[in-house]
């Protein structure tokens, strides 16, 4: 797997579950700056899995030869 198609893949699932989420604060009447932060982190977490996927194969095929 690239690391392009790493990074798609969970961009797509992040976007995916702040589908799910954002009904749910909306239901609950969250202030929009809480759903802003709430959508930030989910975006850090996917920057920051991404990058130590990345890093992890790198070091897989590095390990390899």
């Amino acid at each position: 797997m690239k690391k392009v198609d790493i990074d798609e893949v969970i961009t797509q699932e992040t976007q995916r579950l702040i589908g799910y989420i954002m009904p749910i604060l909306e239901s609950m009447d969250c202030k929009e700056e809480h759903k802003k932060g709430f959508k930030k982190c989910l975006w850090k977490f996917k920057d920051n899995l991404s990058e130590k996927l990345i890093s992890e194969k790198i070091n897989n095929e590095k390990s390899k030869y």
